[in-house]
C-alpha cells in the first residue's frame, strides 16, 4: 500500500516572497518621501509671494 504525503494548505492571503514586500514597502516609502519633497518645494516657492 501506498501512502499519500499530506501537503500543508495555506489558507488566506497567498504568501509572497521576502524581497517582494521588502521592495513594495520601499516603494511606498519612496513614493511617500517624493510627494513629501514635492510639498515642501511648492511652500518654498510661494513664502515670497505670502510675505
Amino acid at each position: 500500500m501506498e501512502e499519500d504525503e499530506a501537503r500543508p494548505i495555506y489558507v488566506g492571503k497567498s504568501r509572497s516572497s521576502y524581497s517582494g514586500m521588502v521592495l513594495e514597502s520601499m516603494f511606498t516609502y519612496l513614493r511617500w518621501a517624493l510627494v513629501a519633497m514635492v510639498v515642501i518645494g511648492i511652500l518654498l516657492m510661494m513664502m515670497p509671494l505670502l510675505r
